[in-house]
């Protein structure tokens, strides 16, 4: 999808019905509304600071003209694609390859990681098929987990890779810390 120019449309409160295209903005709930661009039809809302005071959990509203930024970027987890996306100057511009993808056709994400030596030649040797990582990547089955080789005693990258499909996800079991997973890894392949 191509660069999209939204319609603003200020209001006090948000309406029942939200028209694709369309920004909400309410100034005096400090929110701002929309649907996701990529058509699937989850509404992205966003709170948003318009005193301009850093905040981790709004977004900063800009005002030029009629148009409006919001930043930073919206990734809108609820969406089946988790579009990811900057409102800047009023128009939807897309953080994944510049596009955003039509609904229930993203594909596996890939995720690099750094692995220390020791646990490297584990899994090389098929020993170790899992990982206990914090899921800070959002690690899904389907998507593909590349170990990069790290040694820690020169601090350096060793240049080796594998690649693994991963299976399986475990989250939110007893005796895992939140936010922590557990990722089965399939067949490991080796980077040339």
């Amino acid at each position: 999808m191509k660069d999209q120019k939204l319609i603003i449309e200020q209001v006090v409160q948000m309406p029942d019905k939200l028209e694709e295209g369309t920004l909400y903005v309410s100034k005096e709930y400090a929110l701002a509304i929309h649907l996701c661009p990529c058509g699937c039809g989850q509404e992205s809302v966003t709170p948003i600071n318009i005193q301009y005071d850093p905040s981790p959990t709004v977004w900063l509203y800009k005002e030029n003209g009629e148009d409006i930024t919001l930043q930073p970027s919206i990734l809108n987890k609820a969406c089946p694609n988790q579009s990811h996306y900057f409102i800047t100057d009023s128009v939807v511009k897309c953080c994944q390859n510049n596009t955003i993808m039509p609904a229930k056709s993203l594909p596996p994400q890939i995720h690099y990681v750094k692995t220390n030596s020791e646990f490297y030649q584990l899994c090389v040797k098929g020993v170790k098929t899992f990982e206990l990582r914090k899921n800070d990547r959002d690690y899904k089955a389907g998507d593909i987990f590349v170990s990069q080789e790290y040694n820690p005693e020169t601090q350096k990258f060793t240049g080796r890779n594998t690649r693994s499909k991963i299976d399986y996800v475990l989250e939110g079991f007893a005796g895992l810390e939140p936010g922590y997973c557990i990722i089965q890894l399939g067949e490991v392949i080796f980077d040339k």
